[in-house]
């Protein structure tokens, strides 16, 4: 059922301090080892993230956002270090607080039986439980991925072969007899203990190895694997079986034959196991979505990554009420009724189609029927079953071949009323149209040279960035660049009520709408140099600066070159993970660049809502900026507060009951052409004496650019 949201504002200029909310989508990516366990416990770790579930992997909490790349867990009773690209740090209060006890970098973190901890980094190694560390005598620095403990041994895996160690790791020497010269330029992922033998895996199907001797010898044990295509690295022991997975399913090795056979767990839904716990098998998707388990031995497959959110968010779309989140994992449309996000596009979809292969996705729009479009490198893609199957369409766009062929489509803007749509695309070659449902595109006249990266509609005009500023005031047919600017390439434009806001060179700008002479940049508190993304609402615009995070400026308290712009940073007022920095130029500051390096910014539903890298989206109510706002769903309005037209038919003048503020009202004839547009500031009705007599229909287009309401009406 189509959703549409009418959003009914009073501005104030109340500010407070509030908390940015985590959303989603719920994703889990990470292809090691899913989980460890600590009692009843299960912990696990995002990019960014601590997470630990109480229920058996049903739903899980964050224990903390350390902004941090989390390699690896050590879990205890009594305290907890988490390894990072950025040092080691520790908690011993319940897992509350963390401090950074260490600047060394690992990747692995291994307790042995005497209670030493290892880094595999180094290696390093911890008798007072992670507070100093001693560097083992190597040779040369270890990058160790794999440590276990066998017959008063370590073992280690990692580059350039397999390590022992017979002093609980002050010593390692290089024990790589019978593993080929090829293989020991591959990193050995993984290690475990079988039928009393040592298991290796390099990641390829041919470089399984197993050793007899604790780790003297080796031999290759890859007869039976009937691919290259490997799906999870690892080999893991459980249930007292062996297993590894590539694209033909999971394999157990058999001990009887000395060689890998295809399972009988269930093949239809291929996962990589990785853990048996609770008597069940559990495993990453190939597509990576999150945690899956199953107790009736792969028939039927559970999702447990209920509270997992590390998808990554590159842009937003806002369109006919909805919201979709799109980033390097596939796409994610949200629910505005369950407050929740769900999978659009799968993650590896080929949308370059017939041009080759390339899975990203630009831009989404909703059309006025049932048709949804998509944009990428393969130019145009239709879906009227809401994603579930596409159709690509090129015909008419231009064809780049820097890097290689591609009809790449940047963004679109889509118009339409009773499923007929104008699409309007944005591209490296100019802006193109089309008045069919995307079946076939025509250059607009007016942009037909330069790079336009995005649009944006705003006073009944839309305007189009990228090698300058563009306005089209008939949809994107005929455009004229505003006052000659083309100071750097535009990546995004937005608008608030006077002013155009575009990002040029990562720099934050902008122009007066109307007569203006040029781009004014932001060029004060840092807030300016390194912008990647911003949206306009009402009188106020957000930045989101890749380093220091996200601005708020009213325009109102902007002069008309911006030289006196107040700003307010309201990342630091909320809950954002960041981590410290210290820099000789900068004293410690707050750095999200982590996450936030290209997080599109959007309003939607009265919230102001975040993408990032790794952390999914956070939002912010728009009530925290001086916004009250009423959202309603208009298939669950009262009769008596639907937008109605009257009299029907009429004669000069139509009028409307409901009607909200700052709208837009246009009206088409029967070909889908475009009559007549108003704004909701005219008084007295609408005129409509230029129409001849028939069927017109008409499309009210919120402050959102959402279509609230949709109708037709006879001329007499």
């Amino acid at each position: 059922m189509k959703k549409i949201f009418t959003i009914l504002l009073f501005a104030s200029s109340i500010w407070c301090n509030a908390q940015w909310i985590h959303s989603g989508p719920e994703y889990y990516h990470h292809i090691s080892k899913p989980f460890l366990i600590h009692g009843n416990e299960l912990w696990t770790k995002s990019n960014s993230t601590i997470l630990r579930s109480l229920d058996n992997g049903n739903n899980w909490s964050t224990i903390c956002n350390i902004p941090i790349s989390v390699n690896d867990l050590l879990v205890t009773n009594n305290y907890a270090i988490s390894i990072s690209n950025q040092g080691i740090y520790k908690s011993s209060n319940n897992y509350t607080d963390w401090q950074l006890t260490s600047a060394i970098i690992s990747n692995i973190i291994r307790e042995t039986i005497t209670g030493r901890i290892i880094l595999g980094s180094g290696p390093y190694y911890s008798d007072d439980n992670g507070m100093t560390w001693s560097q083992s005598n190597v040779a040369s620095v270890l990058e160790l991925r794999d440590i276990v403990e066998y017959n008063g041994k370590l073992i280690g895996a990692g580059q350039n072969g397999v390590y022992i160690s017979d002093d609980n790791g002050i010593n390692w020497s290089p024990s790589n007899q019978g593993i080929s010269a090829l293989d020991l330029t591959q990193t050995v992922w993984n290690i475990c203990i079988f039928d009393n033998k040592i298991f290796i895996s390099t990641g390829s199907s041919t470089g399984y190895y197993k050793s007899s001797d604790l780790g003297q010898t080796w031999v290759q044990a890859y007869t039976g694997l009937l691919s290259n295509s490997i799906i999870n690295p690892n080999i893991v022991v459980i249930n007292n079986q062996l297993l590894t997975t590539n694209s033909n399913g999971i394999y157990i090795y058999n001990l009887a034959t000395n060689d890998w056979q295809l399972s009988t767990i269930n093949q239809s839904t291929l996962v990589g196991i990785n853990n048996y716990h609770d008597n069940k098998y559990w495993g990453l998707k190939k597509e990576f979505d999150g945690f899956v388990k199953t107790s009736d031995n792969g028939l039927t497959w559970q999702n447990s990554f209920t509270g997992i959110k590390q998808a990554d968010c590159r842009r937003f779309s806002v369109s006919n009420g909805n919201l979709y989140s799109i980033g390097n994992h596939g796409s994610f449309a949200y629910d505005t009724i369950n407050s929740a996000w769900s999978r659009f596009t799968i993650k590896g979809f080929n949308f370059k189609g017939s041009l080759g292969t390339d899975s990203r996705v630009y831009d989404i729009k909703k059309g006025s029927g049932a048709n949804i479009y998509l944009c990428s490198e393969g130019g145009v893609w239709k879906s009227s079953n809401n994603g579930s199957t596409w159709s690509q369409n090129l015909a008419g766009l231009p064809q780049q071949t820097v890097p290689s062929v591609s009809c790449k489509v940047n963004r679109m803007y889509v118009f339409g009323t009773g499923g007929n749509d104008t699409i309007i695309a944005a591209t490296a070659a100019g802006i193109y149209y089309s008045t069919n449902q995307a079946q076939s595109f025509t250059q607009a006249t007016g942009a037909n040279n330069g790079n336009f990266n995005d649009m944006v509609f705003t006073q009944g005009k839309l305007y189009a960035g990228g090698n300058g500023i563009y306005s089209s005031a008939d949809r994107g047919i005929t455009w004229t660049e505003v006052n000659n600017i083309t100071s750097g390439l535009i990546t995004q434009i937005s608008a608030t009520n006077t002013k155009l806001w575009v990002i040029a060179n990562q720099n934050a700008a902008f122009t007066n709408i109307g007569p203006d002479t040029g781009l004014h940049g932001l060029l004060y508190n840092g807030i300016s140099y390194n912008s990647q993304f911003l949206t306009g609402y009402d009188s106020l615009v957000f930045i989101n600066n890749g380093g220091s995070g996200v601005w708020k400026i009213n325009e109102n308290q902007i002069n008309a070159t911006g030289s006196n712009a107040a700003n307010i940073h309201i990342s630091a007022n909320g809950n954002l993970p960041f981590r410290p920095i210290v820099s000789p130029t900068f004293d410690t500051v707050l750095w999200y660049s982590d996450y936030l390096s290209y997080g599109d910014l959007k309003v939607f539903n009265g919230k102001l809502w975040l993408g990032t890298q790794n952390l999914s989206t956070f939002y912010r109510n728009m009530n925290d900026f001086g916004y009250n706002f009423v959202v309603t769903d208009n298939n669950r309005k009262n009769e008596s507060n639907k937008i109605l037209l009257y009299p029907n038919p009429a004669d000069n003048r139509i009028y409307f009951t409901n009607l909200p503020n700052n709208c837009i009202i246009y009206t088409y004839n029967n070909l889908g052409q475009l009559q007549n547009s108003f704004t909701t500031n005219d008084k007295g009705g609408f005129d409509i004496n230029n129409l001849s007599k028939g069927f017109y229909f008409y499309s009210i287009i919120d402050y959102n650019q959402n279509i609230i309401s949709n109708g037709k009406f006879i001329k007499e």
